[in-house]
């Protein structure tokens, strides 16, 4: 199974609804799933595509769409949970702006 449709199955069970993911563009970014067998390379891409606009600011988001990056990409490398770093995630999408090398470098860094 690759990557993508796996982090689908943890959205799915953090309650993150079809209408939402479709609304984020969750479908698109299935369609044309991030070439990496590295689930922190595919966190990060799928972060950035669902939640940051075209100008490197943070879209609104429910909050569950974060923490099932965060238990996918746990899963997949190990490392702490989700409730343990997501105050760091925070940090990274509030600086403008976020790009797609700054958070890469957050979650190599974060689950080596």
């Amino acid at each position: 199974m690759n990557l993508a449709k796996l982090l689908h199955q943890y959205l799915n069970a953090a309650d993150v609804h079809n209408s939402t993911l479709r609304a984020l563009g969750w479908f698109d970014f299935l369609n044309g799933p991030p070439d990496s067998d590295d689930a922190r390379i595919v966190a990060a891409r799928a972060v950035h595509h669902l939640i940051i606009d075209e100008s490197g600011r943070q879209i609104w988001h429910d909050d569950s769409v974060l923490y099932a990056i965060l238990a996918f990409t746990q899963a997949a490398r190990g490392g702490r949970q989700p409730t343990a770093v997501i105050d760091k995630l925070s940090k990274v999408l509030e600086a403008s702006p976020v790009t797609l090398t700054s958070l890469e470098a957050w979650f190599l860094s974060e689950y080596e």
